[in-house]
């Protein structure tokens, strides 16, 4: 059966999430007042990491992070900043720099590759371009408006009281859609998230893999590209 849909991941797929991070990291550390350096980096990044695990959000296999994502994922923002607040002494409040970083992450709208909204026009000229993001929906539907002219479908899972890669997400998509699973091409560059989820699901797979990174084993994906150009010679 040939593809009508081709259902895109967000970060790190369409956007570059690191860039949109280290843009909110430094805003933080300008309303700090601390020079946005090495060992601010260094410690920011300890504290979240520690803050992230703590709130259960490294475990997206988990049934409950599945369902609770979101109320952890604030969660995670605040004891990162409380953390941080504390580390540094400062006069502000864990509410003003999460505030901070969510109009900072939402303001970032990098592509990950220079040609990649031009590559998105060209497949939905033939596709149902979809797009099915993990995230805030107050900072995602800032971050994709460029893609939105081109979309047919947007998918957000804070307004889906679920997550990738659960079969509730994917489930959510296909019955939204009406459509048949192997109507679907889904295109990330998470295998836990994106690729296993996707496949669990009855979907097809291309793996967006710019990090060359190694494919686990018992894991057969259907596509693997380097770049998103070649998903026009894959769809051609």
């Amino acid at each position: 059966m040939p593809y009508k849909y081709i259902i895109f991941d967000v970060d790190d797929t369409l956007l570059n999430y690191g860039s949109a991070f280290h843009a909110a990291e430094k805003a933080i550390a300008d309303y700090l007042k601390v020079e946005y350096s090495e060992e601010y980096i260094a410690l920011s990044e300890k504290l979240g990491w520690k803050a992230w695990k703590e709130a259960g959000l490294n475990d997206t296999d988990s049934k409950d992070v599945q369902k609770n994502y979101h109320s952890y994922y604030y969660q995670y923002l605040r004891q990162h900043y409380r953390d941080l607040i504390e580390a540094y002494h400062a006069s502000v409040s864990v509410e003003e720099l999460v505030e901070i970083y969510i109009k900072s992450v939402s303001s970032s709208k990098v592509f990950m590759e220079e040609c990649t909204l031009q590559v998105y026009k060209v497949l939905s000229e033939k596709y149902r371009l979809v797009l099915a993001t993990n995230g805030i929906d107050r900072i995602q539907r800032e971050r994709i408006q460029a893609f939105l002219p081109y979309t047919y479908k947007t998918y957000i899972s804070e307004n889906m009281n679920t997550i990738k890669p659960a079969e509730e997400f994917f489930k959510y998509i296909i019955d939204e859609m009406e459509c048949d699973p192997e109507e679907c091409l889904m295109v990330g560059d998470s295998m836990s998230n994106d690729m296993v989820g996707a496949l669990d699901a009855g979907m097809d797979v291309c793996y967006y893999n710019n990090r060359n990174k190694r494919i686990p084993e018992g894991i057969s994906v259907n596509y693997e590209i380097k770049g998103i150009e070649e998903l026009l010679n894959i769809l051609a």
